[in-house]
């Protein structure tokens, strides 16, 4: 397991709107930081397990299967 990744407030505001299904983000270097960090995969930017459980986690919790590089 590896510690919750740390975002900017636009990453994670991109990550909340695509884990509710909102449209993430329009700025394209925002979407690649969060494919890089392994939370958002595919074209149309779905979460993955690991971002759809880093509002679940506490700042100090573990995600299952996110980088944080």
């Amino acid at each position: 397991m590896t510690k919750r990744p740390s975002l900017s407030p636009a990453q994670r505001n991109a990550l909340w709107r695509a884990t509710v299904g909102q449209t993430p983000s329009k700025d394209p270097r925002t979407l690649q930081a969060l494919h890089r960090k392994g939370l958002l995969q595919g074209i149309d930017h779905r979460p993955t397990d690991a971002g759809a459980a880093y509002f679940a986690l506490p700042a100090t919790g573990e995600l299952p299967g996110a980088r944080t590089t």
